[in-house]
């Protein structure tokens, strides 16, 4: 199978903002009445983080369904934060390109 090289996505320093946006089900699931967690985390109108996955308790109400939710977006944006700053760091310094 050949590389598909030709593919893929180009960020530009100062390309875009951050943003992760989360939600949730309240007891989706039939068995165990788990909730269902999604988050994205989107950078200049692209996707490069998603995760959907059912909450590790039983939320009550919708509303801690919610907040479960929104504790997994806000974990993902500060590990994205993180990791963006040091490749943005690292992209000034080499001022190369990521890709």
């Amino acid at each position: 199978m050949r590389s598909p090289s030709n593919y893929g996505l180009r960020y530009t320093i100062g390309s875009g903002e951050l943003k992760v946006f989360s939600d949730a089900d309240f007891a989706g699931d039939k068995v165990t009445r788990r909730s269902t967690t999604g988050v994205i985390a989107i950078v200049a109108n692209d996707a490069v983080s998603w995760t959907s996955q059912l909450q590790k308790t039983t939320a009550l109400s919708t509303t801690d369904a919610q907040i479960i939710a929104a504790s997994e977006g806000a974990k993902e944006l500060v590990w994205l934060k993180r990791l963006l700053s040091e490749l943005l760091s690292d992209c000034r310094e080499n001022t190369g390109t990521v890709h």
